[in-house]
């Protein structure tokens, strides 16, 4: 991010009254909450082997969607 572009970010949150700062405080840190909480939980991989049986025909076509793929 350029610095012209945080400069004018920080002087439109500047310009924030007390209560909507206040908000977009809370909405900040709530958003870095949940990703961190998403990177902690979610990990590449985790799930391999947990797919016991698939049946043979799984990727084909289905008879309830076959007027669509016409």
């Amino acid at each position: 991010m350029s610095t012209d572009r945080l400069n004018r970010i920080i002087e439109e949150v500047k310009a924030l009254s007390p209560d909507d700062r206040r908000r977009l405080i809370e909405r900040l840190e709530a958003d870095e909450e949940l990703s961190t909480l998403n990177t902690a939980v979610r990990r590449a991989g985790s799930l391999a082997g947990t797919v016991k049986y698939m049946a043979a025909d799984f990727d084909a076509p289905l008879e309830d969607f076959k007027e669509y793929m016409e």
